[in-house]
């Protein structure tokens, strides 16, 4: 707080303006950490969201591989060539988290001309 490592009057402008700075810098960074602390909760509840909707995905690929293999089962026993079965169901894309950008993007004109003429 004391430029120089010199003691300074405590009612010197210098004194109070870096006071202040020193508030307003404090204020600032507890106003940023409580938003870090929102996105991850965000960030969390979506992971949770997307960790139950995969499991979902995958519980019902399953019942649809077991209807595959039950119907390979009968056209097997009806003599039908493997090369004519039809093909195994693919698994589906693990759904991926979204990616939130936090910085606000300037709106412009969609054409890209400027309004200065």
């Amino acid at each position: 707080m004391y430029p120089g490592g010199k003691g300074r009057h405590l009612t010197a402008m210098e004194v109070i303006q870096q006071k202040r700075k020193l508030e307003e810098d404090k204020e600032k960074e507890d106003a940023e950490k409580e938003q870090r602390k929102a996105t991850k909760e965000n960030r969390k509840v979506e992971k949770e969201r997307l960790e139950q909707r995969w499991k979902e995905m995958l519980e019902a690929h399953a019942c649809e591989v077991a209807k595959w293999e039950e119907r390979c089962q009968t056209l097997r026993e009806q003599c039908v060539m493997v090369k004519d079965l039809p093909k195994k169901p693919k698994r589906p894309l693990k759904p991926k988290l979204r990616e939130v950008d936090d910085d606000p993007q300037d709106d412009e004109d969609e054409d890209g001309e400027d309004d200065a003429d």
